[in-house]
């Protein structure tokens, strides 16, 4: 059979400290893709992947619904420049992709 492809909603989602806003995010096995509800700076809304191979670490805090990826988001060259790097230090916010699904509990 073919992989399966995972389709989760989220409600809000940062790349680094920029708010991407709400999407559905698709969780393929070799990569995270989703598409941005606000428009990346002189680029306008975008497609942003995530490479599963680039990830470092992930982090699913249950508390606050948030799971925070250290890897490689591949955004458009230096248009998010300010607010994500993801050879930050790893303590700094810059440097996540963070994903804050609806509460599981609920």
């Amino acid at each position: 059979g073919s992989p399966a492809v995972v389709k989760q909603w989220c409600k809000e989602i940062k790349v680094g400290t920029w708010q991407s806003g709400e999407g559905t995010v698709m969780f393929e096995p070799d990569i995270f893709s989703w598409t941005t509800q606000r428009e990346v700076p002189d680029v306008g809304f975008v497609t942003l992947k995530m490479r599963t191979s680039s990830i470092h670490s992930a982090i699913f805090d249950k508390q606050s619904c948030v799971l925070k990826v250290h890897g490689m988001v591949e955004v458009p060259m230096d248009k998010l420049d300010r607010y994500y790097d993801f050879l930050a230090n790893p303590g700094s916010p810059k440097c996540y992709l963070c994903l804050t699904f609806n509460d599981m509990n609920a």
